[in-house]
């Protein structure tokens, strides 16, 4: 199973920049914060338009975003193809409040620490706003 595991790293990563156990800390360390930054929505949620699918949205799109910096790596050319490729995506439902916005750039900024291996600062950052947004 080991060689398995190792042929793969060969496989999916030609630069060796990254190995499974890296993938996986990044992972669940994004899950894990994007989940304490969605309990702190819901905790602090006061209209009558809570949505779960956006809450649960919310945290697939931190955890996404780190999975798309590890891939981007330092490389310009696949951040322009990103660029390239997110512009024709378009979002059909208007986002009606601010706070939900605020909410959407902050799990993206929890992914884009998490996936440039800024562990410690989405430590701190996740923590900082949550307490920011609870007070």
């Amino acid at each position: 199973m080991v060689w398995f595991i190792d042929s793969l790293e060969l496989l999916g990563s030609p630069t060796n920049v990254f190995t499974i156990v890296d993938i996986f800390t990044i992972l669940v360390l994004s899950t894990f914060l994007c989940f304490i930054a969605a309990l702190t929505y819901k905790y602090t949620h006061e209209g009558i338009s809570y949505s779960p699918s956006f809450v649960h949205t919310t945290i697939m799109f931190g955890v996404l975003v780190s999975a798309i910096m590890l891939i981007i790596g330092s490389n310009i050319a696949r951040a322009f193809a990103l660029v390239g490729t997110l512009s024709i995506i378009r979002f059909r439902n208007a986002i009606k409040d601010t706070r939900d916005v605020g909410f959407i750039f902050f799990m993206m900024t929890i992914g884009m620490a998490v996936g440039t291996r800024f562990f410690s600062l989405a430590v701190i950052l996740t923590f900082f706003v949550c307490l920011l947004i609870l007070h």
